[in-house]
């Protein structure tokens, strides 16, 4: 078990991984820091999201993102040798623990294929509505709570926090949504 606190960096990019990390409690954010030292969130992990498994097995094991702790957070941690070379662990178990991990990927694509057919849109209305919808889809409702506020939801979208705020102002007025901080309902 490792522990991280509030505020505290998990790993900087370029950092070498050198186990996986199965979250049991608290918040982390995965972004990069641009030139500018501004940070850019690529998304927000919690409980039972794994962080190094994307670096798993790629040459170096380097981070490619910047990973820091949104609340206090508790990590399982099981070493990279011990998943990637045989003999360090029970075989049956590791074989479970690769084929986890090979679901794992596979829905971080499709995450990432979601996110850049959202980004594509070149309307904020759109970029809204598909990333609401995917929401939708994914909580089976059409009432559901999003991980970022407006801040983070607009830095998430590559857009202005205020055209963010007025565009969703517009659609919930045309009752398109509802909504509240970060809750959300789909009226159409």
């Amino acid at each position: 078990m490792k522990k991280h606190f509030s505020g505290e960096t998990i790993l900087s990019e370029g950092d070498a991984i050198l186990y996986i990390g199965l979250i049991l409690s608290g918040e982390v954010e995965v972004g990069r820091i641009l030139v500018n030292g501004e940070f850019f969130l690529v998304n927000k992990l919690g409980k039972r999201n794994t962080i190094g498994i994307d670096t798993a097995y790629k040459v170096g094991h380097a981070s490619g993102y910047y990973y820091r702790a949104v609340t206090d957070v508790e990590f399982f941690r099981i070493p990279l040798g011990d998943v990637i070379e045989a003999g360090h662990m029970n075989e049956n178990l590791r074989s479970r623990l690769v084929t986890n991990i090979a679901i794992i990927l596979t829905q971080e694509n499709q995450r990432i294929n979601t996110r850049l057919s959202i980004l594509s849109e070149k309307s904020l209305r759109r970029r809204i509505y598909l990333y609401l919808n995917d929401k939708r889809r994914i909580y089976n409702s059409n009432s559901f709570i999003i991980p970022y506020n407006r801040e983070e939801m607009a830095n998430f979208l590559c857009v202005n926090r205020s055209a963010l705020s007025k565009e969703l102002a517009k659609m919930k007025e045309e009752g398109i949504l509802d909504y509240y901080q970060n809750s959300f309902r789909l009226l159409k």
